[in-house]
């Protein structure tokens, strides 16, 4: 597998980084600071994690110890292919539209809004079923990052906080900490297998047992990526680690 950068754009004091497989066209979404340089791809244990999910029924789950636990990158990803990006400039924001399509005609566009003078981005994404079947998503995504964390080469063994707040009635908002050893989300000692740290709520109350918000520290380079669902039914969350030891934000 050779990853190769796609393009790169800066959003404030932020850069957008694309990488594409340039065997399996598919295509990845790295957020990193200004002014802050990262290893080379080569010096991290990692492969190109789709910046769209989905899964679609009778498409195969991921292997690797997967089943029940997540339902990123498996075949529906797998089968997502780079078909092109644009870039445009508005009066109050800038965007990136990333177009991805399926051989049995299914495209995907993920979005990426910066509006000017903010310190966050918006991402989304879109489904388009142009084919002649019927077709039904257990799974769409609305954003995943990666490259978490591009700093350190390798694993980043004790240097990865993640920070979730929990919630019930009447006790809203209690931080709770947790190191990636913690959640059990570092490679086995075999470099096989999933880990993933899924989390979320059912029903209309968004802020059930936890609120709809992530953030992954880099304690040693004092970077955070945090995320935030802007959705008030279901949702879920997670983190996630394959086979390397590179890690994934995605919701």
């Amino acid at each position: 597998m050779t990853a190769i950068l796609l393009n790169e754009y800066q959003f404030g004091d932020m850069i957008a980084r694309y990488f594409i497989d340039t065997e399996t066209k598919n295509v990845e979404l790295i957020l990193v600071p200004v002014g802050i340089k990262s290893v080379d791809w080569g010096e991290k244990k990692q492969a190109v994690d789709s910046l769209v999910q989905l899964k679609i029924v009778r498409d195969s789950y991921l292997g690797a110890y997967a089943g029940g636990g997540t339902m990123r990158q498996g075949e529906s990803v797998s089968l997502l292919k780079y078909k092109d990006q644009r870039f445009e400039s508005k009066d109050d924001r800038e965007e990136v539209i990333t177009v991805l399509e399926d051989d049995r005609g299914y495209e995907v566009e993920h979005y990426l809004y910066w509006y000017k003078n903010s310190q966050s981005v918006n991402v989304f994404t879109k489904f388009y079923n142009n084919g002649k079947e019927t077709v039904t998503l257990e799974m769409l995504s609305s954003f995943s990052l990666g490259g978490i964390t591009p700093f350190v080469e390798g694993a980043a063994y004790d240097l990865l906080n993640i920070h979730r707040l929990r919630s019930v009635w009447s006790m809203e908002g209690r931080l709770e900490t947790k190191t990636i050893e913690e959640l059990q989300l570092e490679p086995s000692w075999a470099g096989h297998g999933v880990r993933c740290e899924r989390f979320g709520q059912v029903g209309s109350m968004a802020v059930n047992r936890y609120f709809p918000f992530l953030a992954v520290e880099d304690v040693e380079n004092e970077v955070l990526w945090g995320a935030q669902l802007a959705h008030n039914a279901s949702w879920q969350m997670e983190i996630f680690e394959r086979m390397t030891d590179y890690r994934f934000l995605e919701a």
